[in-house]
């Protein structure tokens, strides 16, 4: 019941507010964070995401206990986890910090794709045990980077908040349905 709350409606408003009255296709997240008290709500966003991308592949991962990929894919959550935090708490200050700036969008960004890459690496495995049954999910994902690369293109080669905000939410919904289906498929 949670984890319907947090994927529906928890996740998808915090992010949705991030970006404040920034431009969703001419800014992002860390510029919006930057300006004065938006600063705590990256901080809260990035925790609130963290635990809950964390909490929900800890599940499933712990539905398949003899997975020899269990150990390497909660390594790499763990990473992809630490990054995004040590990302959120680094400030986004390009005129005053472009060295510290430079950190925060490289850890961002490397998070955010180490995390994708896990999602795939799971989805994969659950895909080529049982296509039928997995076969939308998967579709769904690969189709993900489709959407991500028209918004990266729409917002002339930005890492855009209509791109955070549609990376975040899908995600969230994403590993929500996985974990019922997997919760489905566990003995």
């Amino acid at each position: 019941m949670m984890a319907a709350f947090f994927s529906w409606f928890y996740i998808p408003f915090i992010t949705i507010l991030l970006p404040g009255r920034t431009g969703w296709f001419s800014s992002n997240f860390s510029a919006a964070a930057a300006q004065g008290s938006s600063r705590f709500f990256l901080i809260l966003w990035g925790i609130s995401v963290i635990l809950f991308f964390h909490l929900m592949m800890k599940e499933i991962l712990n539905q398949d206990a003899q997975s020899p990929q269990k150990a390497r894919l909660l390594f790499l959550t763990d990473l992809a986890a630490w990054m995004l935090l040590l990302s959120v708490f680094l400030p986004y200050m390009p005129g005053d910090r472009p060295i510290v700036s430079v950190f925060h969008t490289s850890l961002a960004f490397c998070a955010a794709l180490l995390f994708f890459l896990v999602l795939l690496a799971l989805d994969l495995k659950y895909y080529l045990s049982e296509p039928e049954r997995f076969s939308r999910l998967t579709a769904a994902l690969l189709g993900s980077c489709l959407m991500a690369f028209l918004l990266f293109l729409l917002s002339g080669f930005l890492i855009s908040s209509a791109l955070e905000i549609f990376c975040t939410v899908f995600a969230a919904q994403w590993l929500y349905f996985f974990y019922r289906k997997t919760k489905r498929a566990a003995p």
